[in-house]
């Protein structure tokens, strides 16, 4: 089990963390952990409620079996809104397939002015392993 999962993009300074995983350390999936965007000068978090683990777990999985590419986004939003994760096949750089990973962080879905976007380039080859993380951090 794990404790956090990092999305470090390797374009931008964004940064995005699952972390504070509830219930912790135990066999039963997470139901909330905390997500949270940083760039170089400003830290937004928020509390996301899972109803279903597993659909954030398959997301990143479908994502790392098509690491070669896919046509249209592939977007997973948690159950009350509080995040946002769209992913779109940017194609090739450097001879290695990036994904681009848009995340809309809305602290209150009362005040939907108040959300917070950041772009996190991720390397397509490393999605199988961010998807294992991820499993690990859900206890699934």
């Amino acid at each position: 089990m794990l404790d956090s999962v990092i999305f470090k993009s390797i374009r931008s300074a964004h940064t995005l963390t699952f972390s504070n995983p509830k219930p912790p350390h135990c066999q039963h999936p997470v139901s909330t952990f905390t997500a949270t965007l940083r760039d170089r000068d400003w830290v937004v978090s928020t509390v996301v409620y899972l109803y279903e683990p597993t659909h954030l777990a398959h997301f990143f999985e479908a994502l790392a079996t098509d690491w070669q590419g896919w046509n249209e986004p592939k977007q997973w939003i948690s159950i009350e809104s509080h995040i946002t994760l769209r992913c779109v096949f940017e194609g090739s750089s450097d001879l290695s397939p990036v994904v681009e990973m848009s995340v809309s962080l809305t602290p209150d879905p009362d005040q939907p002015e108040k959300t917070v976007q950041g772009m996190i380039y991720l390397k397509a080859t490393e999605l199988g392993a961010i998807a294992f993380q991820l499993k690990k951090f859900l206890h699934l």
